[in-house]
């Protein structure tokens, strides 16, 4: 009784695991993104990521915004609302060897109330084969 008791346990366990392991694999790995030439930085943003979210991003990056400047009321009272918004960059021609580009993966922090980008955090850099 009892062997039949942790058979039929371990059995559940079994199949709640594999129901994740099978719903990891449900994407059909085909990401829409879509890309931004800055100079030699191209900015690669997932399609859902709305433009002004992008431009304050960029604006960010390139150093054409000074700093957060929160005119909404609502966020001097109750705080930035707070977005996440996850972006590439390629630095192209980063260095003279191959692999010479430069990958960087962001997790940027946005806010949604007064339209500025909070920060940026660096997740990943990589060397990538992009530019001979």
């Amino acid at each position: 009784m009892r062997i039949k008791r942790i058979f039929a346990v371990m059995l559940a366990m079994l199949m709640i695991f594999m129901s994740g392991a099978f719903s990891v694999f449900a994407d059909n790995g085909e990401e829409s993104e879509a890309e931004h030439n800055e100079g030699e930085v191209t900015f690669i943003f997932s399609n859902d990521t709305p433009e002004a979210v992008k431009n304050s991003i960029i604006a960010w990056h390139t150093g054409g915004d000074q700093g957060i400047a929160t005119y909404n009321i609502l966020c001097d009272l109750f705080g930035h609302k707070e977005e996440d918004y996850y972006y590439s960059t390629i630095i192209h021609k980063d260095r003279a060897t191959q692999p010479r580009c430069l990958k960087n993966q962001y997790k940027a922090v946005h806010c949604s109330r007064c339209e500025s980008t909070l920060s940026a955090q660096l997740l990943s850099a990589t060397y990538i084969y992009c530019c001979s």
